[in-house]
């Protein structure tokens, strides 16, 4: 006697389902790619990054050495 029951997985979904980071991941690129094309601005950032670090000295000072 066959299974008459039909699987979750086999319905078809009119729109799959999307996780916030897919989410997050596809309007990064479309802001990316109208950036690129000039029809936004982004805004800017500067990171400095220091020449030498002293790692010793920070875990000392936070407590991890």
């Amino acid at each position: 006697m066959p299974n008459s029951r039909k699987s979750a997985r086999l319905r078809p979904r009119s729109k799959p389902r999307r996780s916030a980071l897919g989410r997050r991941l596809i309007t990064g690129l479309r802001q990316a790619l109208a950036h690129a094309r000039g029809e936004i601005e982004l805004p800017e950032y500067t990171v400095s990054v220091p020449e030498r670090i002293n790692v010793a000295a920070l875990r000392k000072a936070f407590g991890s050495a």
